[in-house]
């Protein structure tokens, strides 16, 4: 945003985190789960919970929250054979307000920094009160929630009600 401006700066990210998540998504498709289950560690399991609810929102849910590093998520994805459509849909989805308010947040900077002001500056304080804001927003409608235990139907042992 600071080089390009805010629209190209925008399409240059998306292009650029879709690109790196195509390759890593790739390389976690080819070496197996074994080999990324390893290379995950400790945080394997939450990262499995997250993609374990499959499609487009648990990918987006799984990129909006700080589960596990970008690169983590992707080679998961890909040795746990996401769908393509779910995968890149939901990594679309979530990680587009990260990009729109960085790029936007980094352009103002830029502004303020060229051009100071009062409405530069003013311009400034609301880009930081808007990501603040959405942050807890998201963390709040999307933060690990407490999981309930399922309960076996008397009718039809073995299956959850």
């Amino acid at each position: 945003a600071i080089v390009f401006g805010p629209l190209l700066g925008t399409a240059y990210s998306f292009a650029g985190c879709l690109l790196g998540s195509a390759i890593t998504y790739a390389i976690g498709y080819f070496v197996g789960k074994d080999f990324v289950h390893r290379l995950a560690g400790r945080k394997w399991k939450r990262i499995e919970q997250g993609l374990g609810k499959s499609g487009i929102m648990a990918i987006a849910a799984v990129r909006l929250l700080p589960i596990a590093p970008f690169t983590i998520v992707n080679i998961v994805s890909g040795a746990f054979k996401v769908p393509l459509w779910d995968y890149f849909s939901g990594s679309l989805l979530g990680l587009a307000p990260g990009i729109i308010v960085m790029n936007l947040f980094a352009h103002q900077v830029a502004r303020a920094l060229r051009h100071p002001g009062m409405g530069s500056y003013a311009l400034l304080a609301a880009a930081i009160v808007v990501t603040i804001v959405g942050i807890v927003w998201l963390r709040r409608k999307l933060g690990p929630q407490e999981i309930q235990p399922e309960t076996v139907s008397p009718v039809h042992p073995g299956k959850a009600i």
